[in-house]
Order: C-alpha cells, then sequence, then structure tokens
C-alpha cells in the first residue's frame, strides 16, 4: 500500500528500574491506503516511535496502529501490515467497548496486540511504551492507560517530567511450570514463617 509520511516529533527517554521502564521516543507517522483490503477504502495512521533514546532515528523501533470502528482488522491483514513494517514489533491497539468501572478523566482502557513480522507475540515492553507515547500524543490530557494484552493488564502513567513509566505483570513461579521447566529448575514450596511465594533450587 502507499505510505505518506505525514511528521516527525522528537523526545528523550530513559531506562530506570526492574520492573518499571520509563520511556518516550521520537515520533514518525504514516498513513496507508487500505483500498487493497476494503471497499471503503479506510485509511489508518501509524507511527513508529524510537524508545529508550532521545537521538532520532536510533534506539528501539516499534510501530503503533489504532484499529477504526472498535474492530481488530483480520489477523492475516495485521501479520501482513507487520510484516510490511519489518520492525521488531508493530502494536495494533483499539479502546475498549467497557470501560473497567469508573476510571478517572485521565485514564484510558485499551486493548493491545503485538505482532513481529512473522508471529503475534504475547509481550512486548518497548511497542507497548512507544504504543502508550503515540496515543498520549495524540491525547496530551491523558496520564495513564491500562492495555489488555495477552499477557495481562499492563499500566503505563506518565510521570511529571513527561517521562512514561510501565509496570510489567508480575507472575508466581508455582503459575508458571513452562518458565521453570525451561531454566531446568525446580519450585520449591513457600517457607511458612519466612517466604511468602516459593522458591527456585536446582
Amino acid at each position: 500500500p502507499p505510505l505518506l509520511l505525514s511528521r516527525f516529533l522528537s523526545s528523550s527517554c530513559s531506562l530506570r528500574s526492574l520492573g518499571l521502564v520509563i520511556a518516550q521516543g521520537n515520533h514518525l507517522e504514516i498513513e496507508i491506503q487500505m483500498s487493497k483490503y476494503f471497499q471503503s477504502g479506510e485509511v489508518y495512521t501509524f507511527s513508529q516511535v524510537d524508545a529508550f533514546t532521545s537521538t532520532p532515528f536510533s534506539g528501539n523501533p516499534a510501530a503503533v496502529m489504532e484499529m477504526r470502528n472498535g474492530h481488530f482488522l483480520p489477523d492475516n491483514v495485521l501479520q501482513a501490515i507487520a510484516a510490511e513494517n519489518n520492525l521488531a514489533e508493530t502494536s495494533f491497539w483499539r479502546k475498549r467497548e467497557e470501560q473497567e468501572g469508573e476510571l478517572p478523566s485521565t485514564s484510558l482502557s485499551l486493548d493491545l496486540r503485538w505482532f513481529t513480522p512473522t508471529i503475534e507475540v504475547e509481550l512486548c515492553g518497548h511497542a507497548t511504551l512507544a504504543c502508550a507515547h503515540a496515543v498520549m500524543e495524540e491525547k496530551p490530557d491523558v496520564e495513564q492507560i491500562l492495555f489488555h494484552t495477552l499477557s495481562g493488564i499492563l499500566t503505563v502513567s506518565k510521570l511529571e517530567d513527561g517521562r512514561l513509566e510501565m509496570v510489567f505483570p508480575v507472575h508466581r513461579l508455582d503459575q508458571r511450570p513452562d518458565l521453570i521447566q525451561a531454566v531446568g529448575m525446580a519450585v520449591s514450596p513457600p517457607s511458612t514463617s519466612t517466604s511468602p511465594s516459593p522458591t527456585l533450587s536446582p
């Protein structure tokens, strides 16, 4: 599909601590004419965001595309777009039909999916931050986004200095036997006196 370069925005980012990621990124917007897939010829705008850098055309890039009309495009179309982008990940997001309770006016609840050029993945940190950056650029009053993903809910918040903070999901070791097996470890039951969670042993 034909591409149209729209604009370029510059910002900064950094990595803070384990579990919390702080980021913004360089922001590139492109439009795709979807007439190849739809008779209506819908136009979708997507952004390319470079996370973890304050220098244009560096850092960790990801593409971000909003899904129109409250639904995701067919999976084969999402995969084709991600393959054509040829970035590590492309993020596709949509507004949730039902908001969770009474969210503050400065918060959003969104569905988010990530595709590499070949497959859909369950989790991608830098592409989540890229998505949050793109959404908050368009909606400057938003200070927090709850992303509903295959890995659970990821929360991204805007800090006072403009950087973004994300809390990764936390899994109990005894609830992820696939991870335990992958590293060749065994799970020991938690101690009743000292440890509130299971521990690993060789």
